[in-house]
C-alpha cells in the first residue's frame, strides 16, 4: 500500500490546457474564450497512463483528466492520470464547469478548486488506510 501512497502524494503532473495548436482542439468555450479540446484518449492509451502510474490493477482506477475537459483541460499524457475511483470530484467538475458557463468563476480559479479536491484530499492518509 506504500507506493500507491506515495504515488497519490506525488501525482505525476499538475495538468496541462488544451490549446488551439492542440489536435483535438474543435471550438472556444464561455465568455473567457477558453479553448476546448474533444476527448480522445483510447483504451490502449488508458493502460499506457496506468503503467506510467505504477498502477497494474486497473480494477478500482478511472484515467482521469486532471483538468477537466470541460474547463479547458487537454488530452495530453501530462493532463492524465490514473485516479482512484474513491478520489473522483464529479460533483465539483460539473460546478466548476456551470460556473464558468454562467461567467461567474474564472478558469484559474476552476482550475484550483479542481486541483485542490483531488490532490489534497489525500493529505491525511496513512499506510494502513484503504482506498
Amino acid at each position: 500500500m506504500w507506493v500507491l501512497i506515495l504515488y497519490l502524494l506525488v501525482p505525476p503532473t499538475t495538468g496541462q490546457l488544451c490549446t488551439e495548436e492542440d489536435p483535438d482542439f474543435t471550438e472556444y468555450r464561455y465568455e473567457e474564450r477558453i479553448p476546448y479540446c474533444a476527448r480522445n484518449v483510447t483504451v490502449e492509451r488508458k493502460i499506457e497512463i496506468c503503467k506510467r502510474d505504477g498502477v497494474k490493477d486497473r480494477s478500482d482506477f478511472t484515467v482521469d483528466h486532471i483538468i477537466p475537459l470541460s474547463i479547458g483541460g487537454s488530452n495530453n499524457d501530462e493532463n492524465l492520470w490514473c485516479q482512484h475511483y474513491s478520489l473522483a470530484v464529479t460533483d465539483l467538475e460539473t460546478k466548476a464547469y456551470r460556473s464558468m458557463l454562467n461567467a461567474t468563476q474564472s478558469q484559474q480559479d476552476a482550475i484550483e478548486m479542481i486541483l485542490d479536491a483531488k490532490f489534497h484530499q489525500i493529505k491525511g492518509l496513512t499506510s494502513s488506510d484503504k482506498l
